[in-house]
């Protein structure tokens, strides 16, 4: 995510996730984000983190994992497969780490 994405992806968060509390300054520095954008509109966004998982979770696992945090679709751009497309561009980064 680019600096001047913030305001755009805060707002779009409100708006898909409404009783969600906000995301604290640093969030989305913390946690990254990927951006899908439509003539120069923030239209989607997926955070995720990487991390080991819990023993509890994974007990045979031995690596990272990748942690995925909200999918948010603006409304009137939903149901376009835009959703699935950022999903799956989270899914290619992980295979890539």
């Amino acid at each position: 995510m680019r600096p001047e994405h913030e305001a755009a992806v805060r707002a779009l968060d409100a708006l898909c996730h409404p009783t969600w509390a906000t995301k604290p300054s640093g969030y989305y520095q913390a946690f990254p984000t990927l951006v899908m954008t439509h003539r120069n509109h923030v239209i989607g966004s997926t955070s995720f983190f990487v991390s080991y998982p819990p023993p509890s979770l994974l007990p045979s696992h031995d690596g990272f994992v990748m942690w995925g945090h909200g999918v948010n679709v603006h409304p009137e751009d939903r149901s376009e497969g835009h959703g699935t497309a950022l999903c799956q561009a989270r899914l290619a980064l992980a295979r890539e780490l």
